[in-house]
């Protein structure tokens, strides 16, 4: 898990193993509690084993739970596995491939986990992508994804101009998010060729079928 933010490194991946499970995009930066109604439902012809949400930089506890309980209601039985920014990305890739080989190993030696992955725009698409690579590397065998959802990022709510100016804590949080979304959007526009190269690698691995199997579905 990620602690505190260090500017003098750059931003990492955290995985975090969950027994139980996680949904496409939440409605609202603030979703309810209890568990949603999942406005999709995959039409796999078996329950994923392992589920991985490939999740966006500025993803909050509540939208992350939101995910979380979905899936703990459709899939209760699956293992989550949940990929965002942190300083150890290394230690936690490791963690996410040794919870899948572990799956792996207690199976047949050909047979690889049922998995379903989950990513959130570029950012957590380029998080399943490092995925796919470290476990072709590691066991010579691609992962068995069975679908993968490519969503999109959910939106960033602001509070009314009215409800601003009543409360100085909702004025400061929203001055706080709006220099947030501007630095990111800042920081990408400099950054847009790596950014493109990037889509562009990730485009390529999520069509690779050294990666992938054939029979993976993509919606």
């Amino acid at each position: 898990m990620a602690t505190q933010d260090d500017t003098s490194s750059p931003p990492r991946i955290d995985c975090e193993v969950h027994r139980r499970m996680s949904v496409r995009s939440s409605p609202s930066p603030t979703p309810p509690t209890s568990s949603p109604e999942l406005p999709w439902s995959p039409s796999l012809s078996a329950p994923p084993q392992t589920i991985v949400l490939g999740l966006w930089p500025y993803a909050t506890h509540e939208q992350i739970q939101y995910y979380v309980q979905g899936y703990a209601s459709l899939y209760p039985s699956a293992n989550l596995l949940l990929l965002r920014y942190s300083r150890s990305y290394d230690e936690q890739l490791g963690n996410a491939l040794d919870a899948l080989t572990t799956i792996n190993e207690k199976q047949n030696p050909d047979q690889t986990p049922d998995v379903l992955l989950h990513l959130f725009g570029g950012c957590g698409a380029a998080h399943g992508c490092r995925l796919l690579r470290a476990y072709k590397i590691r066991t010579g065998q691609k992962l068995g994804v069975k679908a993968i959802v490519l969503d999109s990022v959910p939106k960033v709510a602001l509070p009314t101009l009215r409800a601003s100016l009543q409360s100085p804590w909702l004025l400061f949080n929203a001055m706080f998010i709006l220099m947030t979304v501007f630095y990111i959007r800042f920081l990408s526009t400099i950054a847009f060729w790596t950014f493109d190269r990037r889509c562009q690698q990730n485009r390529r691995d999520l069509n690779d079928p050294d990666l992938l199997p054939e029979d993976a579905r993509k919606c």
